[in-house]
């Protein structure tokens, strides 16, 4: 039997990989009249892992990804669109019988966006569908969001020990805590994460509290090592045990929100992966962001390393 041949990798993104069916504009006003006229319907690939994924192989990065697409056409036909911008999909496992997770959507006159998604009978990143030896041949493990599976949550405390025992750098985002969960239940997680990066929703929702240097402390507390909380419109706050910086945002017209946050993550652990300092690494990111709302979809806008580098010197926030 041939032995198995792993890529090697920058980096390697853990989580969900979605078919997106994109509808703009989506108003509340659309259930009082009878039919609403659409300006844009976009079919495109969502999800965490695979916004983050796109993002990192535009930015220049060995990039994989390790994700559960359904064993139908949209598993073929969403594989083949990472494919195209060099993601390698060899860690992606179609488990026998599943759909691929759909998500529709509904983007508003203001760039804003709901979701409605289809989830049942979608396979789920888990122990089984993880392998690994591929720690071996990766840089970096970013899990895309957690809360996105329970099995994966379960099997994340052993994969990211293992992973920071290799000396793989671990990072990880969160997605809306649906089920409450309490942050006691992410202990064993948050203490293998190098890098952890919630939105100030999800942060305020797993600590309790409101301000974000306070939602920092808790985190850091809990033992992670360097903690980015994305504030919106309010830019993020970066901390560690001895760093602090709160950076703006660049401002731009945003005609579509959906997969900012990912962006930003991407453009964020770009920076670590080069070497760089947590400041340098935030205004990347930054950039990234502004970037991403710029365009219907969620990885469609940025195009490639040196576009962000313009948008940094134009808003005079290039540093060398």
């Amino acid at each position: 039997m041939d032995q198995k041949t792993y890529p090697e990798l920058d980096v390697l993104c853990v989580g969900m990989i979605t078919s997106d069916v994109m509808l703009k504009p989506v108003d509340p006003s659309i259930f009082t009249v009878d039919k609403t006229h659409l300006t844009n319907l976009t079919y495109s690939v969502g999800g965490d892992a695979a916004n983050q994924s796109v993002i990192f192989s535009k930015l220049g990065n060995r990039t994989g990804i390790a994700a559960t697409p359904g064993a139908d056409d949209a598993g073929v036909n969403v594989t083949k669109y990472l494919e195209r911008f060099g993601v390698d999909t060899s860690n992606c496992v179609a488990i026998p019988g599943t759909h691929t997770r759909t998500s529709f959507v509904l983007i508003h006159s203001d760039g804003e966006r709901n979701l409605l998604g289809y989830t049942l009978n979608c396979g789920h990143v888990s122990k089984e569908t993880l392998d690994l030896e591929q720690l071996a041949h990766t840089r970096m493990i970013s899990v895309g969001s957690i809360f996105s599976y329970a099995e994966l949550d379960a099997y994340l405390p052993e994969y990211l020990e293992e992973a920071q025992r290799r000396g793989v750098i671990t990072a990880a985002d969160t997605m809306s805590n649906m089920n409450h969960v309490p942050l006691a239940n992410l202990a064993g997680i948050l203490k293998h994460l190098d890098y952890f990066t919630p939105s100030y929703v999800e942060a305020q929702e797993l600590t309790h509290k409101d301000n974000p240097d306070e939602q920092a402390d808790v985190f850091l507390s809990m033992g992670v090592k360097n903690v980015v909380i994305k504030l919106g419109t309010d830019g993020c706050l970066i901390r560690s045990g001895s760093e602090r910086y709160h950076l703006p945002i660049i401002p731009t017209e945003c005609i579509d929100s959906t997969g900012a946050g990912d962006n930003f993550v991407a453009g964020f652990l770009t920076g670590v992966l080069k070497g760089w300092g947590l400041k340098k690494c935030g205004e990347f990111a930054t950039a990234v962001g502004s970037i991403a709302i710029r365009e219907v979809g969620a990885n469609s806008s940025l195009k490639n390393y040196d576009q962000v580098i313009e948008v940094l010197k134009e808003a005079g926030r290039y540093e060398e």
